[in-house]
């Protein structure tokens, strides 16, 4: 069985998609984030491969446009994203960081 012919099952009105996560893409050294658990967990010694972390991750922040472009290029009707309530709550508290919500919007 090839590709084409496991796509030609699905209904004609079958939605395709693609998903990421904010951490995994966006990275978190700008525009007064917080640190997330994964930010800590990056910084234990041995817990990460070559003791990389996510500041900068793909750089989704500065590339996004192309990054959505990849996805419609791809044939995707649907895109699921996630926050980075770091980026959002700061403080895990109450107070909103507008340059999040900015990124956001």
């Amino acid at each position: 069985m090839n590709d084409l012919s496991l796509i030609k099952k699905f209904p004609k009105d079958f939605i395709f998609g693609t998903a990421t996560s904010s951490y995994q893409i966006e990275g978190n050294g700008f525009g007064n984030s917080g640190k997330s658990h994964w930010d800590q967990f990056a910084k234990i010694e041995g817990m990460v491969f070559n003791s990389q972390d996510g500041r900068i991750a793909c750089n989704h922040v500065e590339c996004w446009e192309k990054d959505l472009q990849l996805v419609s290029d791809a044939g995707f009707s649907a895109y699921r994203f996630s926050f980075s309530w770091p980026r959002l709550m700061p403080d895990g508290n109450q107070s909103l960081n507008q340059e999040g919500i900015s990124f956001y919007d």
